[in-house]
Parts: C-alpha cells; sequence; structure tokens
C-alpha cells in the first residue's frame, strides 16, 4: 500500500484511536517514520480529534480525577468479605487505579473523538454524493430536452427540403381585429407523411384568456389542427400536426382550449392552395 493508499484508507484514523491490530500499528508507526507526508497527517487527524472533543466534552481534572477513585477504592473497602488491604499495597493500588481510570478516560476521549471525526467525514461524504447526484440529474435532464428539441429541429428540416413538401403563407383577413397587414404565418405540409408544421410566423400576443386555433379548409368543412400561443410574435416551433388532405387554411382566435366549431367572426389568416 503505498502513501497515497494508506492515507486514504481510514488506518490513520484507527492508528490514532489504537484499534489496529498490533501489527497493522507496527506497520503504520514504520510508515510515519519513514514518510514526512504521513506522520503530518497523522498530527492533523490528532488535532481534528482533539478540538472536535474540546468542542463538547471538559475533561477530567486532576482533582476530579482524584475524588472519582477515592470513591471507587472507599466503595471498595466498605465491603465486608474484603480484607484490610495493607497501607504499602493500598498505594500501590490507587496509583494503578488512576491509571487505569487515566487510561479509560484517554480511551473514551479517543473513541468520542474519532466517531466525530468519522460523522463529519461521512457527513461531507454524504453531502458530496448529494451534490453530484443533483448535477448529474440536472444534466440528464438537460440532455433530454436537447434531445427533443433536436429531434424537432430534425423533423422540420426532413419536412422543409422534401420536394414534395408545399408551402403556405396565411395572410391577414383585412377588416379582422386581431391581426394586421405585416402579420404572416408560414407552413409546410408534407402529404405523404401527412406532417404539417408552422416554419415562421409573425402574430400580435393575445390575452392569457385567448388562443389561435389552426383549421385545414376540406370543402365545407374545418378541421381543427389544434391551438397555438404565441411567444413575442412568433409560434413555437414544436407545433406539429398531422393531415391527410386539406385545400387551405384558416387561423381563428377562440378562448382558451379552443373550439369544436371555428368562430367564424373571429378569422384572421387565411390561405388557399
Amino acid at each position: 500500500m503505498n502513501v497515497t493508499e494508506l492515507i486514504s484508507s481510514g488506518k490513520l484514523e484507527l492508528y490514532v484511536a489504537g484499534s489496529l491490530p498490533s501489527d497493522e500499528m507496527k506497520e503504520v508507526a514504520d510508515a510515519i517514520a519513514r514518510h514526512p507526508e504521513v506522520a503530518e497527517e497523522v498530527n492533523r487527524i490528532e488535532a481534528a480529534m482533539v478540538a472536535l472533543y474540546a468542542s463538547y466534552a471538559q475533561p477530567l481534572s486532576t482533582e476530579e480525577m482524584n475524588n472519582q477513585v477515592r470513591a471507587i477504592l472507599r466503595s471498595e473497602s466498605d465491603h465486608s468479605l474484603l480484607p484490610v488491604t495493607p497501607p504499602a499495597k493500598q498505594a500501590r493500588l490507587i496509583s494503578m487505579s488512576r491509571f487505569a481510570v487515566a487510561a479509560m478516560v484517554t480511551g473514551l476521549v479517543l473513541s468520542l473523538a474519532l466517531a466525530g471525526y468519522l460523522g463529519m467525514q461521512y457527513n461531507r461524504l454524504r453531502d458530496e454524493v448529494a451534490g453530484i447526484r443533483g448535477r448529474q440529474e440536472q444534466m440528464v435532464q438537460e440532455n433530454d430536452k436537447l434531445k427533443k428539441e433536436s429531434q424537432i429541429l430534425e423533423t422540420r428540416f426532413n419536412v422543409m427540403k422534401d420536394i414534395l413538401t408545399k408551402r403556405v403563407e396565411l395572410k391577414f383577413i383585412p377588416g379582422n381585429k386581431f391581426t394586421s397587414d405585416n402579420s404572416f404565418i408560414v407552413v409546410y405540409w408534407h402529404p405523404p407523411s401527412q406532417k404539417l408544421m408552422v416554419a415562421n410566423a409573425q402574430l400580435p400576443d393575445l390575452p392569457t384568456n385567448e388562443q389561435y386555433q389552426l383549421w385545414a379548409l376540406l370543402g365545407n368543412q374545418q378541421v381543427d389542427l389544434g391551438v397555438f400561443d404565441t411567444r413575442n410574435g412568433q409560434v413555437p416551433p414544436e407545433f406539429m400536426k398531422n393531415i391527410n388532405a386539406a385545400q387551405g387554411f384558416a387561423v381563428t382566435v377562440e378562448p382558451r382550449g379552443g373550439s369544436k366549431t371555428p368562430t367564424l367572426s373571429n378569422i384572421c389568416m387565411m390561405a388557399k392552395m
């Protein structure tokens, strides 16, 4: 395992907490002696653990530690079944007990610090993963949108370039209250595939409660081809319909959602073939 792998493996955190097997503890110690960057990382981990623990836990003072040791020993000496401990042996016991308590407290500090440190690392990685997933989902959505737009443009191009496609320019109806003589709408109709699309337009935007509606004219019939809105006078490029027969086209202004039959008084654009 090289230095980079050792630093990213998590072993250094476990080494600081004393939780590695003895052979791995020795391997890490050797790596610290040989590689300054490993020693620097261990120092950083130790400082982070100490700072983390200090932020929410206060270590016991010497007086508090001694009081707890005396309480433990007093509780033990009061037990009627235990023999009286000689003073010299009791002194050694107190010394050993202090060492044991100090070791336990040190282990607790390191364990809490390690848990907090690893918790911070986990939360950081979790946030990074969530951010990556969010960006990935956004990229997928943008890619789907671009793919859809590309398909629309490809269809429009194929319709327009075909020699069998009919170009029809609808012009305004004099006297209507919606359009003027500079208004126009150009549709391309490809009878073999029955596809009809709006190639270009210049129409006034309507109030939100009204929409333009396109009709195919066939004898005395008017076939509904759907409603559309304008954006700054332009018809959205995704507006494409299918029609198998037509002798002309017309546009009316209808209530939002369209009408089953055209409102004749609201015809604003028309062309016959």
